[in-house]
């Protein structure tokens, strides 16, 4: 007996397709549009720098108290991976954009269900959101 695919099954998973583009689009962008790097606020200063002070003889309680420490630690861990720490939180923040658009997406498809067109056109929206561009301009 010859196993054939329904045809709802090559229909279900073209929504998940295109989600997945959606966000190695968003990432691919930021990679294109920032050859230079990321941009330094004073935020991303301190950020990147508490990221510098835990790759070093430091320790957890050498983080800076008035921004939240996860971000620091996250740039420490890929600063391991990289000689230098402006490449590699660009990268991370590709990455990072990428993981804000999947799982932007992945609720609107838990709340709205897998199939249909608002989990694509609220991908889309997140894809050219102003404010989500701005965050993940910098470091």
């Amino acid at each position: 007996m010859v196993n054939t695919p329904q045809p709802g099954a090559v229909h279900a998973s073209l929504p998940t397709l295109l989600h997945l583009l959606l966000a190695v689009a968003g990432a691919l962008l930021l990679w294109m549009s920032s050859p230079w790097g990321v941009g330094v606020s004073p935020d991303s200063a301190e950020y990147i720098a508490a990221a510098r002070r835990l790759t070093g003889p430091a320790d957890l309680f050498n983080l800076p108290t008035q921004w939240a420490p996860g971000y620091p630690v996250l740039l420490a861990l890929a600063y391991l991976f990289g000689d230098d720490i402006f490449a590699t939180t660009r990268l991370l923040q590709c990455v990072l954009l990428a993981a804000n658009i999947g799982s932007g997406i992945a609720l609107l498809r838990h709340v709205m269900g897998r199939d249909g067109l608002l989990p694509v056109s609220g991908g889309l929206v997140l894809l050219v959101s102003a404010t989500l561009w701005q965050v993940n301009f910098y470091a």
